[in-house]
């Protein structure tokens, strides 16, 4: 009888102990389930789409337009009644990384050891007009017309764009975008990684032509003309 006692409490720890072992891994995989579920839940806010491919939250910037105004623009002195300053804005503000030398005690016998990479800003362009706004009484003036940038589409903080995967981001078409750009005169040199330079330059692009912002969006390889399809 006391074998027996003893050889059913040795059963009864055992189915205990297999309980509870059952239970935890119950838990634990029940746990890895619900972790892969988040990890791979795709945002309530992306677009579906059936192609494949990645996507990136990116700001898309204001949409201008070119128009041509005709102003009479005053040719006398002074600025009399029934006439008014307008201020045409001709080219935005932007930046550009330029090679310059800051250092004037360079001693190294080729020039180009001393030039250092350096980041811009290019001022907007402006000009002021005098414009007739009574042209009964005001009669020394010209008709005019100035191409004048307006907004056309207001931008967006932050929307879905569809992206280049960072399979696809390699040194090669690092130098497909940058020579584009070379093209466009946003960029003065090839460059095969997405450094500083490359990523002012395409800024700025991205800013000129009214683009999303921020990243190699398909949006931009299309204007540029980069082939990343291969």
């Amino acid at each position: 009888w006391f074998l027996f006692y003893r050889l059913k409490v040795h059963i009864i720890y055992f189915s205990s102990l297999t309980i509870q072992i059952m239970k935890s891994l119950f838990l634990l995989c029940l746990f890895c389930f619900t972790a892969s579920l988040a990890i791979g839940q795709i945002p309530a806010d992306m677009p579906t789409t059936n192609k494949k491919g990645c996507y990136a939250k990116s700001a898309i910037a204001n949409t201008y337009k070119d128009i041509e105004v005709v102003y009479y623009e005053y040719m006398g002195e002074g600025i009399p009644n029934g006439v008014e300053e307008e201020t045409i804005e001709l080219r935005r503000e932007s930046s550009k990384w330029v090679k310059k030398q800051i250092d004037e005690d360079c001693e190294s016998s080729d020039p180009k050891d001393c030039l250092v990479w350096v980041l811009v800003k290019i001022p907007a362009r402006r000009q002021t007009v005098l414009v007739v706004t009574d042209t009964i009484n005001v009669k020394d003036f010209d008709r005019r017309v100035y191409k004048k940038r307006i907004l056309a589409k207001q931008g967006k903080s932050s929307d879905w764009v569809e992206v280049l995967c960072d399979s696809k981001a390699t040194r090669n078409l690092c130098f497909e975008i940058s020579t584009a750009l070379m093209t466009k005169g946003f960029l003065d040199e090839v460059e095969y990684e997405n450094n500083p330079r490359l990523k002012s330059a395409l800024y700025n692009y991205q800013i000129e032509n009214s683009l999303p912002v921020g990243n190699f969006n398909c949006l931009t390889l299309d204007a540029l003309g980069v082939n990343y399809k291969y």
